[in-house]
This record gives C-alpha cells, sequence and structure tokens, in this order.
C-alpha cells in the first residue's frame, strides 16, 4: 500500500512490506465476530407497505446504483430516475400515471450518480451524470460527466460535458462562484493511479452551448462522494468530499477568493481498509447547522464483512469541531438518509446493506442479518434500532421522499449485484416502501 499513489505519501520512513505483513498476521484473530445485531421488531407507529417496481418489457436484473426523485416534467407527481450500472440505461418512472413502470430515457456507461438541474435555463429539468466508464477497479480515461437535456417533455438529449476522466463517481450541481450560472463539483473516483475533486466552472457565453472549464481542487483519489454547503457561515458555498480507498477520510475545502487550497479533515477512520461507502450532509440533531451521517460496509476491496462494519453521525458542535457517534453496526452497511419517518418532527434513519453472498459464504450466512433498517430518534442524538427488512443484502442504494404528496416520507431501496447472486429474473428494480402514516 505504501507504493500506491497518495498513500505513500503520508509515509515518513522506510516501509519493510514483510515486516508489516508479519505484524498483522501475528495479531489477527483466527475468526471475525459477526454477531447478529439486536434490534426490535416493533414499528409503531411507523407502517410501512412494500411495492415493487419493474423495467418496461424487460425481466433483465439491473444494479441500482442511484434512485433519485426529482420533478422533471412538472406534473402532478415527482419521476423517480434510476442509473442501471450493468446496461448504461438512465431509466424514469412517471408516477401519476396509474400502472407506471420504468423506461429508459438515456444511456451512459456506468452511470453511478445522476442529479436533476436546469442547467442551460431554458426552464427544463435536465439530468447530469457520473459515469464511471467501467464497474472493475482500474485505472483508465473512460471516465465522463454527462448532460441529459431535456429537450421536450420526457424526450431527452446526452451531451458530453467532460471526457478523458478516470472513474466518476458523483457529481454535484451548485452556483459556487455566485456568477448567476450552475457550476459542477466532480469526484473523480479513479482506482490507484488516477481520480482527483474537481471543479467543472461555467464559462457558458449567453444564448449559447453549455461550455465548463477543468479546474482541479484536490489530486488524490478515492473521491466518492460530494456535498455542496456553507460549513464555515461566511456566506460562500464549501466542498465536502468523502474519500475512501486507503484515505478514508471526510475533508472540507472552503471557497475562498484565492481558490480551494484551505481545507479541513472533519473525520478519518481509524485505519485503512475502513470501507467508507456513502455520507449525507443533513442536520441529524435538529440544531440548525450541517452534520455528517456516514456508511461503512464496502465488501468490494476484499469481499469480508467486518465487526466495524455500519453507521456513524458526526455532529457539528459549532467552530468547525464534529464528533463521531457510533449509531449501529450493520454489516455491508452501504447508504443510509436521514428524515422524519414517524412525523415526530426529527429526523430518523434509513439505511441498506450491500453484500454478495458468493464472496462471503465461507465466512457467514447472510440471511442472518439486517439489510435495512431504521434508525427512530427518541430524543436528540438518542435513537431506536429497528429492523425493516433481513436477508436481502443487495441494495447499493437507497432514497427517502414523498413521491406519493400525502404528507409523509416513503424509502426507495434500488436493487442488484453485479454478479447477479441472490436476485433472480423478474426481481423488483427498486423496491418502494410506502409509508402508511397518514
Amino acid at each position: 500500500m505504501s507504493t500506491f499513489s497518495g498513500f505513500g505519501a503520508n509515509v515518513q520512513f522506510d516501509v519493510q512490506p514483510e515486516a508489516v505483513v508479519d505484524w498483522f498476521i501475528a495479531r489477527a484473530p483466527d475468526v471475525l465476530d459477526l454477531r447478529p445485531v439486536e434490534a426490535s421488531q416493533r414499528l409503531d407507529p411507523l407502517r410501512l407497505k412494500r411495492r415493487d417496481t419493474r423495467i418496461d418489457g424487460s425481466d433483465d436484473i439491473p444494479f441500482v446504483s442511484n434512485v433519485l426523485l426529482a420533478d422533471l416534467l412538472g406534473s402532478s407527481r415527482p419521476e423517480i430516475v434510476v442509473c442501471d450500472m450493468k446496461s448504461g440505461a438512465i431509466l424514469m418512472g412517471e408516477t401519476d400515471q396509474p400502472d407506471w413502470s420504468l423506461k429508459p430515457i438515456g444511456n451512459v456507461p456506468f452511470p453511478a450518480h445522476a442529479e436533476a438541474v436546469d442547467l442551460d435555463a431554458d426552464g427544463r429539468m435536465d439530468l447530469v451524470v457520473a459515469a464511471l466508464g467501467s464497474f472493475s477497479a482500474m485505472d483508465h480515461k473512460l471516465g465522463s460527466v454527462q448532460w441529459l437535456r431535456q429537450v421536450d417533455n420526457g424526450r431527452f438529449e446526452r451531451h458530453a460535458i467532460a471526457e478523458d476522466l478516470a472513474r466518476v463517481s458523483d457529481v454535484q450541481p451548485a452556483d459556487l462562484d455566485s456568477d448567476g450560472d450552475v457550476d459542477l463539483v466532480v469526484a473523480e473516483f479513479g482506482w490507484r493511479t488516477t481520480g482527483h475533486l474537481i471543479l467543472l466552472e461555467n464559462r457558458t457565453e449567453p444564448g449559447g452551448k453549455p461550455a465548463f472549464v477543468q479546474l482541479p481542487i484536490e489530486g488524490n483519489h478515492g473521491a466518492s462522494h460530494a456535498a455542496i454547503t456553507d460549513l464555515d457561515g461566511d456566506g460562500s458555498l464549501d466542498i465536502l468530499t468523502l474519500y475512501s480507498q486507503e484515505i478514508e477520510t471526510v475533508r472540507c475545502y472552503f471557497n475562498r477568493k484565492g481558490g480551494w487550497t484551505e481545507f479541513l479533515d472533519l473525520y478519518r477512520a481509524p485505519h485503512p481498509a475502513w470501507g467508507h461507502s456513502g455520507f449525507e450532509v443533513v442536520d441529524i440533531d435538529g440544531d440548525g447547522d450541517a452534520d455528517v451521517l456516514l456508511t461503512n460496509g464496502d465488501t468490494y476491496d476484499n469481499s469480508l464483512l467486518k465487526p466495524y462494519h455500519g453507521v456513524r453521525w458526526l455532529e457539528n458542535r459549532g467552530g468547525l469541531e464534529f464528533v463521531p457517534h457510533e449509531l449501529v453496526t450493520m454489516y455491508g452497511a452501504y447508504r443510509a438518509e436521514a428524515a422524519d419517518m414517524d412525523g415526530d418532527g426529527d429526523a430518523d434513519i434509513v439505511v441498506c446493506a450491500l453484500a454478495e453472498q458468493d464472496n462471503v459464504d465461507a465466512q457467514v450466512d447472510l440471511s442472518r442479518f439486517e439489510s435495512l433498517l431504521w434508525l427512530e430518534q427518541v430524543e436528540p442524538g438518542r435513537f431506536v434500532h429497528h429492523t425493516l427488512e433481513v436477508s436481502r443484502s443487495h441494495h447499493p442504494n437507497l432514497t427517502l421522499g414523498d413521491y406519493d404528496l400525502d404528507g409523509d416520507i416513503d424509502v426507495f431501496v434500488g436493487n442488484g449485484q453485479f454478479d447477479d447472486t441472490g436476485v433472480p429474473p423478474g426481481s423488483s428494480v427498486v423496491d418502494i416502501w410506502e409509508n402508511q402514516l397518514r
């Protein structure tokens, strides 16, 4: 690992790999203690009714890398947008139709994430898509940022905004320079020798096609997620970034007139095999500032579930001080989001898990463990753990939102595994857990 780009710079002494390996072997346990987590089955007052979604005319098994709830068409209810990592399809469900299904609206090579934004200011919502360029981890220049421009109601045309990039895992739109147009923050994950955090500054001429200039922010690889918020309260938008790989850090880059050179690490994991899988910037405890919700449960590095997989909350104490709290152990924890699920006025948390059964067969039976859980916030900062689902740890992503506009928050859980393990043909693409609270 000391030879990898981005890690060797942190090692200020001579490394003898054989000695390091011997040190770990001497201290390694014979087995990992992966006991089932105790949780409550009582869900009162929460009532969830699950329904399936399908791809129109297809029984293909997708790999849902992203689920987005957004009003793209200006209809009575928001649409569901799904990125399928396998086929490259960008799918949309028009939920105001009685028997809706997911239909393709575009195709992007290995799409990892999509965001809705009116990029050309023509009054129609578009999509910007982060394209990995390959599912497998490798160093290449096949990644890109793609624009699905809505040219009329429900029809989209694809245009490349940036190409010849490493594996792009996230793109976030915002007006970072306060000049009235939309810039893009790009998390270029890469692998070992490629990867950066990039700003695509909007230089579009009035009435012209969108044109962007690439400005590097950070040369580290492993940037998996980005979020934009004014963290220091100076009136300018800052960039929070989650790094995985061996860096395993939550870092904030501050928006200064001189550029993005000033940064602060809000959290650094205890070791390089932590496996961060996602984050969300959200006010967890209702005190009016931005906290960070973290998951670590990545098994794509060595196919092992680990006792320290789970969910953490970085509590914003003010003055740029963040205190980590361990909320729950969850093996393969891959995505968590916060919203008021039970209508009591505070933020609860829903978490999903992803782990390939073939890869962990020799280690543990996944049917013993949770695949979807709800953390009910019963008082500020204190959560009660409820099991929603077990034995279906094939959820790469989820999102929360009121898609039926009945006043409560529903849950959208993406399905899929890249080798088709445990996901039979014709399975639901996205599980919709409709909240019956209202």
